[in-house]
């Protein structure tokens, strides 16, 4: 049976459902919190004014790289068929919305200054969500929310970013995640991100037990099934500051190309400071903002639109986003079995039902190993699967 899927794509909501075409499931709440924001800022923009403050920024060609943007983080499937959960965030403000597919009708269950939460994952029968809570020391903590949103209560804590929480099948308190230590120089800022973990948490006693580490590897958004097979997204792990050998090449061939870019860049914005015209024609360069030009993703700086210039030539209307060796898994008794390759988010659902994107197609795995195209989209983030 074909489920159905709701998908992010750009920080906005869209749902596929069988034969049926995409569609988007607009935010009242996210659209009035950009155009507040938007307000805000051009309120502020006489400080930007002046030659000298376009000399500093705009003549660098620093225009609009800091617009205000509200967008979706994080979905998750509600109690009632037809509704989504999700979750908001600006660079101040963070909050948890309901919303139903129809785009009829929403509801703010949480909103809060400085409090940012990402993966939401509902319990299948209590309907409690948990979800990962971002901290201002750069950590993040695992965190349980009643089915409104309400009586948040944080469970983890220490130099780690523990994400991506996922309820153990037949507990109601105990849940599986990913955490990974962060590491920090003498002054305690972060320089760099150990292996991602698969740990258990058992909601009654408190106890961490870790399911899978390897030094070498990233295990990421494990999920466990109907039959205790434990899933998860593996992808070897690079340390901080760590280059392949072609990347090191191509960065010294670009690297006269460069200089040349910052010594026009210079040029340009002594000649606006002095004469008040920049070297380029009036205008500029058209706005090339609607690009999908990269995504960040677990941590990972994915070129999206170099991948797609690339595969536009041979023609595959849904390349891999992601690297061929983020694959999906399943272990059961030791074994380790890959699903699918250049796997960048998934999702199960009731009778073990799996979904998979790989950043521009969303694809349903059958039982006997199949993979049909459900639909193509754009820089998709996260996908979850919907009861009927």
């Amino acid at each position: 049976m074909t489920p159905t899927v709701a998908y992010l794509s750009e920080g906005r909501l869209h749902i596929k459902e069988p034969e049926k075409p995409v569609r988007e499931i607009p935010s009242h709440f996210a659209q009035t919190l950009k155009e507040r924001l938007q307000q805000i800022h051009q309120r502020n923009e006489w400080k930007n004014q002046g030659r000298g403050a376009q000399f500093a920024g705009r003549a660098m060609g620093s225009p609009d790289l800091n617009l205000p943007a509200a967008m979706i983080s994080s979905i998750t499937s509600a109690s009632t068929p037809g509704e989504v959960i999700y979750a908001l965030r600006t660079d101040e403000i963070g909050g948890v919305f309901r919303i139903k597919t129809t785009g009829v009708e929403e509801h703010r269950l949480r909103h809060s200054q400085k409090m940012f939460i990402h993966y939401l994952c509902r319990h299948p029968a209590t309907h409690k969500i948990a979800c990962s809570v971002d901290n201002s020391d750069g950590t993040s903590s695992l965190a349980v929310m009643e089915p409104d949103a309400s009586h948040l209560h944080e469970l983890t804590e220490g130099d780690s970013l523990d994400i991506a929480p996922s309820w153990v099948p037949g507990t109601e308190n105990d849940l599986i995640f990913q955490s990974a230590g962060l590491g920090r120089d003498r002054e305690g800022l972060i320089i760099g991100l150990g292996p991602f973990a698969i740990e258990k948490l058992t909601g009654d006693t408190g106890e961490i037990e870790t399911l899978l580490q390897d030094p070498k590897t990233d295990f990421l958004l494990p999920r466990l099934d109907g039959a205790g097979r434990l899933l998860y997204i593996r992808r070897p792990y690079k340390p901080p500051g760590q280059t392949s050998f072609w990347h090191s090449v191509w960065d010294a061939v670009m690297i006269p190309f460069r200089l040349l870019g910052a010594l026009f860049a210079f040029l340009n914005a002594f000649s606006y400071l002095f004469s008040g015209k920049p070297l380029t024609r009036a205008g500029g360069p058209k706005s090339q903002n609607n690009e999908l030009r990269q995504m960040r993703i677990w941590g990972h700086l994915v070129h999206a639109k170099a991948t797609l210039d690339t595969h536009k030539q041979s023609g595959d209307e849904t390349p891999d986003l992601v690297p061929r060796d983020w694959e999906l898994c399943r272990e059961e008794d030791g074994a380790e079995t890959v699903l699918a390759r250049g796997v960048l988010y998934y999702d199960l659902g009731p009778e073990n039902s799996l979904v998979y994107t790989n950043g521009s197609g969303v694809f349903h795995l059958t039982a006997d190993g199949k993979k049909n195209t459900l639909c193509k989209g754009r820089g998709i983030e996260q996908i979850s699967i919907l009861p009927g």
